[in-house]
């Protein structure tokens, strides 16, 4: 009896463990949209190879990503008026960068794929490895299948992302609260192999430590003095924009730029993997390439959880509803929708009537978010025209991850209300 009790529960650990690892799959896009992942490779290599500090801001997007509330892609959402993005994070405010790569990205792999089925947050994972084999770094086969969160939350990103100040056991402490040991916080660390760190945050380390090279250290104050300066730029090694083992040789020599850096060789446990991976570059990339695979895995939403956006700043949001403004033209304008539609009052009826009973009372699937702007251009693209064909429509459907079966039950909301003459003219 007590055989079969454990043999049931190695199972049913077996199988949770398995989960997420099951739930992503390196060929998911292989049926789906075989074009996606070099359609993302080739933005990631034009973006690194014209600015090449742009790899390692990709890869800090999916760290910090992945650190707060798993890889769904909630870095990427700009506020609201329900959360505030994580952007405004301490760890993240005036720091990370590289959105306009990703839009571009989502642009394109949207266009390739004819229809919106790449997340943004397995864009991140993407961008994350192909920015680093560009910079000559290693490879690996990136588990895909995530969808998107629908919402942000600040505060967390706030007491879940390593600080630059952290000693050791608080490092240690905060990549095992992620799932990760410290073989995995050395590797991962070794990120800092590429990019450059602003003086804000290194400024105490070179002026304070004593666990520091002094030649080491007044190199740094030439460029970061002890007041003013705060976005002056570093480079963590010499070779800030090549994948090598520079990082953690400088780390041996007390050359750590940060105070997290050089935690991880100060006479504690992780100096001697620190040692081999400054004397051995095979052991270093394949220790990260196995990190960077566990960490893309934490808490990944699938299946039907969360959303694939159309936007990586924000989903669907209720962005047709606004009003033009001083900063962008309403979407109401746009060809299919101007002096067409209409029902806008009706939904400020509901909108205040939902608002006074506190929710509604049919089954809608909720959770949506409104958006903070609009895109007339998009709607003028994206809209169905009164004058198009099968094919047109069904091409058109097809974009937005809808099939023939769609088209012709949601043409079915025609059997109630009104056309303009203007657009059924040329039908009679």
């Amino acid at each position: 009896m007590a055989s079969q009790t454990n043999f049931l529960l190695h199972a049913f650990v077996l199988l949770a463990l398995a989960t997420t690892a099951f739930s992503l799959s390196p060929k998911f896009y292989d049926k789906i949209c075989p074009q996606a992942l070099l359609a993302i490779k080739k933005i990631v290599q034009a973006a690194v190879h014209k600015e090449r500090r742009m790899g390692a801001s990709l890869l800090r997007l999916h760290f910090h990503d992945c650190f707060v509330n798993g890889c769904d892609g909630s870095l990427l959402l700009d506020s609201t008026s329900t959360f505030e993005s994580e952007k405004n994070a301490r760890g993240n405010l005036n720091s990370v960068r590289g959105f306009e790569v990703v839009d571009q990205i989502k642009v394109e792999v949207d266009r390739v794929c004819g229809r919106p089925v790449v997340s943004c947050a397995d864009i991140l994972a993407v961008a994350a490895r192909d920015s680093v084999v560009v910079l000559g770094g290693p490879t690996w086969k990136v588990r895909l299948g995530r969808r998107d969160s629908t919402t942000a939350i600040r505060t967390l990103a706030d007491s879940l992302l390593p600080s630059a100040s952290m000693d050791l056991p608080a490092l240690i402490n905060n990549f095992k609260n992620q799932g990760l040991n410290q073989r995995d916080l050395v590797a991962l660390s070794g990120g800092h192999t590429i990019g450059l760190s602003q003086c804000s945050i290194f400024r105490n380390r070179i002026y304070n430590a004593t666990n520091i090279d002094p030649a080491f250290a007044n190199e740094r104050r030439a460029t970061c003095p002890r007041t003013g300066g705060n976005t002056n730029l570093a480079p963590f090694d010499p070779t800030p924009a090549r994948f090598d083992t520079a990082y953690f040789k400088n780390l041996v020599k007390q050359r750590g730029l940060l105070t997290s850096d050089q935690a991880l060789f100060n006479g504690g446990s992780s100096d001697k993997l620190v040692k081999t991976y400054s004397l051995n570059p095979e052991a270093f990339w394949d220790d990260f390439a196995k990190s960077m695979i566990k960490m893309g895995n934490i808490k990944p939403l699938t299946g039907k959880q969360g959303q694939i956006r159309v936007n990586c700043r924000k989903g669907c949001d209720g962005s047709l509803l606004l009003d033009s403004t001083s900063t962008y033209e309403t979407e109401k304008n746009a060809r299919g929708n101007l002096n067409s539609v209409r029902g806008f009052e009706v939904v400020d009826q509901i909108k205040a009537k939902v608002d006074k009973l506190g929710g509604p009372t049919w089954k809608v699937r909720l959770g949506r978010r409104d958006s903070t702007t609009a895109n007339r251009t998009l709607a003028d693209s994206v809209l169905p025209s009164a004058s198009m064909d099968l094919p047109a429509l069904i091409n058109n459907f097809k974009n937005q991850g809808l099939n023939k079966r769609d088209i012709v039950a949601l043409s079915g909301d025609h059997t109630i209300a009104f056309s303009q003459r203007g657009i059924f003219r040329f039908g009679l």
